[in-house]
């Protein structure tokens, strides 16, 4: 935690058992507070910026001169503190512990040490009650108050409202609809690979579904600008759906375009390669005359 000084010349800076105090300019140590046992979880000054005020998890809260460094007051509290906050008229003192306890003290009349104080009230912090609950959702705000407006939350696309709920055939069935980009369905596709649930999505189907599946895998298989998922799916669907072809009388067919189109790609690929070594033989020979001369 980091609180500034006045005119941000030093800084005061928590971590593990210890408060630095800070040179903002030359970034130099000036002073090491180190009378805590554990973790300080919350530093302040006072309304006057003359006290600083230290909570730390060993049950202690300690009060300093600002400017000397030196230790002025320590109270012991029954919990570790958490947070610790401190009145602009420096007349309260507020300590939040961990068993949710917040204790306020409050200094008496005609006092002016900030560390001589009583405690008037500690109180068990709680949540709302159920008839509290049920109020403020029928509540309005008065004249005066300022009603914040709440925006409705988009609702989800079909398909991503079926992913959350594992319902991956009924995602890859709404992706594949034709008012549906091509690039949406590859993403929920890539999705359902992540997911490790594109085999389920393509699972039980019969001649009706299954037909727009293989149609976007015919129509996008080899595209040079679709990624790898295409070719997965492909791949799922062969798998898959061989052992039945005889029930679908175009998963035959279906495999064959497949094979088609990559022996094409494998035949281009191979033309690449062999137009890529010429490539690199003229070069090689270009590069030697040139070195010759």
């Amino acid at each position: 935690m980091i609180q500034f000084y006045p005119g941000d010349a030093l800084i005061a800076v928590s971590g593990g058992p210890f408060v630095k105090i800070y040179d903002a300019v030359v970034g130099r140590c000036l002073a090491v507070l180190g009378n805590f046992e554990k973790t300080v979880t919350s530093i302040v000054f006072d309304g006057n910026q003359t006290r600083l005020i230290a909570g730390s998890l060993d049950q202690n809260l300690k009060i300093y001169d600002s400017s000397t460094f030196k230790l002025l007051a320590s109270i012991r509290y029954q919990q570790p503190i958490l947070s610790v906050g401190m009145s602009p008229d420096d007349n309260l003192l507020v300590v939040g512990m961990t068993s949710g306890l917040l204790s306020i003290k409050k200094r008496p009349q005609g006092s002016s040490k900030s560390h001589e104080s009583k405690e008037v009230v500690e109180v068990k912090m709680k949540s709302g009650s159920y008839r509290h609950f049920l109020r403020t959702g029928s509540s309005k705000g008065g004249k005066d108050d300022h009603v914040v407006k709440r925006n409705s939350h988009k609702s989800l696309p079909g398909y991503d409202r079926f992913l959350r709920s594992f319902q991956y055939g009924k995602a890859l069935d709404l992706a594949l609809l034709p008012n549906i980009k091509t690039e949406t369905t590859l993403m929920v596709i890539d999705e359902l690979i992540a997911r490790s649930g594109l085999k389920t999505a393509i699972a039980g189907r019969n001649q009706d579904t299954l037909n727009p599946v293989v149609e976007f895998v015919k129509k996008n298989l080899m595209e040079p600008t679709n990624p790898p998922a295409i070719l997965e799916l492909a791949n799922e669907l062969v798998e898959y759906y061989s052992p039945f072809a005889s029930n679908f009388p175009n998963f035959t067919e279906f495999v064959n375009v497949v094979l088609y189109k990559i022996n094409c790609e494998i035949e281009m690929q191979n033309d690449l390669a062999e137009l890529k070594g010429y490539v690199d033989m003229i070069t090689s020979t270009s590069e030697q005359n040139f070195s010759l001369n």
